[in-house]
């Protein structure tokens, strides 16, 4: 459950309680906090919260504590950019400190783009960098494409004994087809290539 309010001609929102914040640094995470926002008329706009990670069912604690950041501009619903901060304690250590800039856009309202990058401020090292596209050629035929470059053990607080046997580096790059020549019929081709310390591998899926 959770309590939300918005007041100053809902420029200003106030969250309590349960919720899920995503988009930068942040990436997506369930917390049990705290969150303000608010967007000034210049189409700038501060989000701020803190809180308790929520474990999830079966899973293992992350984490006792986050907060975090980010700083963001929106000229209008098709394009954002955005600057974060964020920070995980666990049993009264840092167990996560990024920084990252996202952004997203489109152009002709045919070509979508948008994109990510998280940088460990503990490690110095790019955490992820993530790149995504998508092309309408028409009404039937889309075309899209994702770079993504992850370091697996700053997925992981620095703090679990787990990071120490993650992938460091895992490089992914995938392009697809979408065909939808009727209501009734579909049909599309996915290819994605991985690239890991053990060597590549290679994915294609087909299905109509």
């Amino acid at each position: 459950a959770y309590l939300s309010a918005k007041t100053f001609n809902q420029r200003l929102t106030l969250t309590a309680g349960r919720q899920f914040r995503t988009g930068g640094a942040a990436r997506a995470l369930q917390l049990d906090g705290l969150t303000a926002e608010v967007v000034l008329p210049v189409n700038v706009g501060l989000t701020a919260f803190g809180g308790a990670p929520v474990i999830s069912r079966f899973a293992l604690a992350k984490g006792d504590a986050a907060w975090g950041s980010r700083l963001f501009w929106r000229p209008s619903w098709e394009t954002e950019l955005g600057v974060s901060y964020f920070e995980l304690m666990n049993v009264g250590y840092t167990a996560r400190r990024d920084v990252a800039l996202d952004f997203r856009t489109q152009f002709a309202r045919r070509l979508v783009v948008s994109g990510l990058g998280v940088l460990s401020a503990m490690e110095l090292r790019l955490a992820e960098l993530d790149l995504n596209a998508r092309f309408m050629v028409n009404q039937q035929l889309e075309v899209t494409g994702q770079f993504r470059q992850t370091s697996p053990d700053l997925f992981l607080p620095r703090t679990s004994i787990f990071s120490t046997f993650a992938d460091i580096s895992r490089t992914e790059g995938s392009l697809g087809l979408s065909f939808t020549p009727t209501l009734r019929w579909s049909a599309g081709l996915d290819g994605r290539v991985l690239s890991i310390s053990e060597g590549l591998g290679y994915d294609v899926r087909a299905q109509v």
